[in-house]
C-alpha cells in the first residue's frame, strides 16, 4: 500500500488542527461548525442576495452546506441564543423562515475571518508567490479530483 495517501491525509489534518486552534484564539470562542454556519449564511446572504427576502431560507442553507435540516436548525438555535443570527418568519407564508446574521454575528464573522486570512497571508509571505501559486493550483486540482470521485460514487449509488 502506497503511504502517500496517508501522508496527505496527515498533512491536511495538521492544517485543520492549526486552523481550528486559530478559530478559538479570538474572544468569540466559536466552535468550528458554528463558524462554518456563520460563514455560510454570510456567503449566501451577501454574495447571492435575493430581492425582497430578509435572509436565506433554512432549506437553502441545508442544501448548500450538505448539513441536514435538523443539524442546521440545532446550530442556528445555538447561534440565535448568542444573538449571532436572527430568524424571520415570512408574513405571506408562515412556513417560510429566513435567517440572517445580526450586527453582532456579522462583526464576529468578519473578525474571525480576518484572523484566518492573516495566517494564510503569512504563509504566502513565507512560501513566496511562485510556490503559493503552485500550492493553490495543486489544491484546486485535488478538489476537482475529490468532486469527481464523489460524483462517480453518487452516480453508482443511484444506479444500484
Amino acid at each position: 500500500m502506497d503511504p502517500t495517501g496517508n501522508n496527505l491525509y496527515h498533512a491536511f489534518n495538521r492544517i485543520r488542527k492549526a486552523s481550528m486552534r486559530r478559530m478559538h484564539k479570538p474572544n468569540h470562542r466559536l466552535k468550528p461548525h458554528e463558524f462554518f454556519m456563520l460563514a455560510s449564511i454570510h456567503h449566501l446572504c451577501e454574495c447571492h442576495p435575493l430581492p425582497d427576502q430578509p435572509g436565506i431560507k433554512i432549506s437553502q442553507i441545508s442544501q448548500k452546506t450538505g448539513i441536514s435540516m435538523p443539524g442546521v436548525s440545532q446550530t442556528l438555535s445555538t447561534l440565535e441564543k448568542h444573538d449571532l443570527v436572527a430568524r424571520r418568519t415570512s408574513k405571506e407564508d408562515r412556513r417560510m423562515v429566513y435567517v440572517s446574521l445580526t450586527e453582532k454575528g456579522s462583526k464576529i464573522f468578519h473578525e474571525s475571518n480576518q484572523s484566518f486570512t492573516k495566517i494564510y497571508d503569512h504563509a504566502i509571505d513565507v512560501l513566496g508567490p511562485e510556490d503559493s501559486q503552485k500550492l493553490i493550483d495543486l489544491l484546486n486540482q485535488l478538489a476537482d479530483v475529490f468532486e469527481t470521485i464523489e460524483q462517480n460514487e453518487n452516480t453508482k449509488g443511484n444506479t444500484q
